[in-house]
């Protein structure tokens, strides 16, 4: 159930000149009677107003500004389903059994470091008006917070729970560590996670637009032509400044990854897998909706990957910190489907079960 559109994206446009007046209220009945507010959304014994989307989502377009109804919508949606996760997450840390006053001391503890880094009761008024939130909207967002962490810490092994230790295994064995390095070998564009990077080549492109040089089948004979001059040793940057539909830079592009750049482009990867430095493509035909291109590349370099090794420290801690990051991911994932399950989620289809 989504918000109407054409209303909520109306309130968005006209939030920053003056507040919303009546979020979401429908027309008078014959009765005389109007809706102010609405369950818009249920976790378990956690309502979900509308009042409070049509609030969160005009903060969000405060802070970025959407262009369309579209926006607004998907906002709205990513609102829903973050809301859902956050609620079943601070309802699972209420149930470990954490100590409310402890709880509340710690959030006391926050507030009070947070004020003396913003320098005073001044600095942390400029901070709540800025998030357009009181003191105690802060102080039970915080609270919120502390007991999801409780419950992710939990359920990842990634912290305390409280008093309680850690009950979640987290080491990295040697065997999966050197799987997860051989990966990133077979994978090129993976490198980079472990202070390395792919092959990179450095490409030279002449574009020929058909309407230009009259036609399709024109077109494509001039692009035969020009590849057969730059063949010939004719200066290529020459021929883009004075034919290309795009002259920038003479038509050098920065380095690309070569894997990354095979994947998306499967003409220019097949060309590349036997190109040398100075070697020129066929001339290939590009469609898009409303127009077409004949496209000439040139290799004009290739640089070879860099490759850590696995035997230095720093490449073994980024592997590691990489795994266990997509470890605490899925447990965190498998965790909120569980709680789904056992939870009652309006409306339905929110979250996987």
């Amino acid at each position: 159930m989504i918000l109407a559109q054409s209303f909520l994206f109306a309130v968005l446009c006209c939030s920053q000149q003056t507040p919303a007046a009546g979020p979401n209220a429908a027309p008078a009945s014959d009765a005389g009677w109007r809706d102010l507010n609405r369950v818009a959304q249920i976790v378990n014994e956690e309502m979900l107003t509308s009042r409070a989307i049509v609030h969160s989502i005009v903060r969000e377009n405060q802070r970025r500004h959407f262009a369309n109804e579209g926006e607004a919508q998907e906002a709205e949606t990513q609102f829903r389903l973050d809301h859902v996760k956050a609620a079943l997450a601070v309802q699972a840390g209420q149930d470990l059994g954490l100590e409310p006053a402890q709880v509340d001391r710690r959030v006391k503890d926050y507030l009070e470091r947070m004020k003396e880094e913003l320098q005073g009761s001044a600095g942390m008024a400029a901070y709540l008006k800025n998030k357009d939130m009181t003191l105690l909207e802060e102080q039970d967002q915080d609270r919120d917070m502390l007991y999801a962490r409780f419950w992710s810490n939990y359920v990842t092994g990634e912290g305390p729970v409280g008093d309680a230790r850690q009950s979640r295994d987290r080491f990295v064995s040697p065997s999966y560590m050197r799987y997860s390095y051989r990966q990133c070998l077979e994978h090129p564009e993976r490198l980079r996670e472990i202070g390395g990077k792919g092959q990179e080549v450095v490409l030279q492109q002449l574009d020929i637009d058909p309407q230009s040089a009259g036609g399709p089948e024109q077109g494509r004979a001039l692009a035969e032509e020009l590849r057969r001059r730059i063949v010939d040793g004719e200066d290529m940057g020459d021929l883009v400044e004075r034919y290309g539909a795009m002259k920038n830079r003479r038509g050098m592009n920065e380095p690309l990854e070569e894997s990354r750049l095979r994947r998306f482009d499967s003409a220019v990867g097949a060309f590349l897998v036997e190109a040398k430095p100075g070697d020129v493509s066929d001339v290939m035909e590009y469609k898009r909706k409303d127009s077409m291109r004949f496209r000439i590349w040139r290799l004009v370099e290739r640089t070879t990957a860099v490759v850590p090794d696995l035997t230095v420290f720093v490449v073994q801690k980024r592997l590691a910190d990489r795994i266990q990051k997509d470890l605490s991911d899925w447990r965190r994932e498998q965790a909120y489907g569980v709680l789904s399950r056992a939870s009652y989620v309006w409306p339905e289809g929110l979250l996987p079960r």
